[in-house]
């Protein structure tokens, strides 16, 4: 998997709070031999400010936060 695809398709799974899609990835990442920390700071992460972000506004509310942590943490187990 090329790596910046690889990383916003994880950052977009996380957004919206796919945990399929975001174990997957991340397996695919790992197995391609990117660095975990990597796929955290320019993966996971990023996509969790989004999330953060948009709730801060109002464009979400917590039900859906609470969607897209569990595909965070599905990601990072």
């Amino acid at each position: 998997m090329e790596l910046e695809k690889g990383l916003s398709e994880l950052s977009q799974a996380i957004i919206g709070g796919k945990h399929v899609d975001s174990e997957k990835i991340t397996s695919e990442l790992l197995m391609d031999e990117i660095d975990a920390k990597e796929i955290l700071e320019r993966g996971l992460l990023p996509g969790m400010a989004v999330v953060g972000q948009r709730f801060r506004d109002g464009e979400i509310y917590l039900p859906q936060v609470l969607v897209s942590a569990r595909a965070m943490k599905v990601a990072m187990k």
